[in-house]
């Protein structure tokens, strides 16, 4: 193929690519800033485009240098914050950039390696999953493992129903930290109709030690046992004694 049509094809699929992100950061899943790695990159991004440097001081009220995220990123976005792009919205959109700029690289190595047409389908192909590289911990070890907890008290308060249990944010942080979502479950009867709308929270004295909100959930009552799905990504290995809550045991089955 002509290197002219090649280039033609690839510039109307990354296009097509940055079309596709910008529609769906922006129309399909708009949103406000949410905690975890978007406030972070965002406040980030500000403290470089105002000569902070690598600092969270916006979040922690104080000076806080970290080294915890990848340097880059908010670099690239500090550049267009100098120009006035300070919002999450624009942001993302630049974002979108980004992944289009991915998109164009993806095609001219699989054309540099195999040729232009291998590299026009790298980037047809490449999005649907045809070929998968994934981190163990997310599609692997999370579906493979699942949490036990005690139910501790089940009450009422404000017009909301509060399930308690006996472990908290210190042992799975996936919700706290990541608003993730996960299956919760009573064992006894883990196909019982989901007939309550409740709030499962954890046993440490913080308002964000919550599991859940407005969960639909089949009854249960102190001394059940409830199991958390899709929990083996990171838990035990980002677990911690915080507020002097133990930390959970780890069960390993062999089949």
């Amino acid at each position: 193929m002509p290197a002219r049509r090649f280039a033609w094809w690839l510039g109307g699929i990354a296009l097509l690519a940055f079309g596709i992100r910008l529609v769906y950061a922006l129309a399909i899943a708009p949103g406000e800033i949410q905690p975890g790695d978007p406030l972070l990159y965002h406040t980030l991004a500000d403290a470089l485009a105002h000569g902070h440097g690598y600092n969270l001081e916006q979040i922690y009220q104080r000076s806080h240098p970290t080294a915890s995220h990848p340097p880059l990123y908010p670099l690239y976005l500090a550049a267009f914050v100098k120009f006035g792009l300070t919002t999450f919205s624009a942001q993302r959109a630049i974002s979108c950039l980004l992944g289009t700029a991915c998109v164009v690289l993806l095609g001219l190595l699989g054309r540099r390696v195999a040729g232009e047409r291998a590299g026009l389908l790298a980037r047809h192909l490449g999005p649907l999953g045809v070929v998968v590289g994934a981190e163990p911990g997310d599609y692997l070890s999370k579906d493979a493992a699942i949490l036990l907890g005690e139910v501790v008290t089940v009450e009422e308060r404000g017009g909301v129903t509060f399930v308690g249990l006996d472990i908290g944010w210190n042992v799975n942080c996936a919700y706290f930290i990541y608003g993730y979502l996960q299956e919760i479950l009573p064992v006894a009867a883990v196909d019982a109709p989901r007939t309550e709308t409740v709030t499962v929270a954890g046993h440490i004295n913080e308002a964000s030690d919550v599991f859940a909100t407005d969960y639909p959930m089949a009854p249960v009552a102190e001394g059940d046992i409830v199991a958390l799905l899709n929990a083996g990504g990171y838990h035990q290995a980002m677990s911690s004694t915080h507020c002097l809550r133990p930390t959970g045991t780890a069960i390993f089955l062999d089949r």
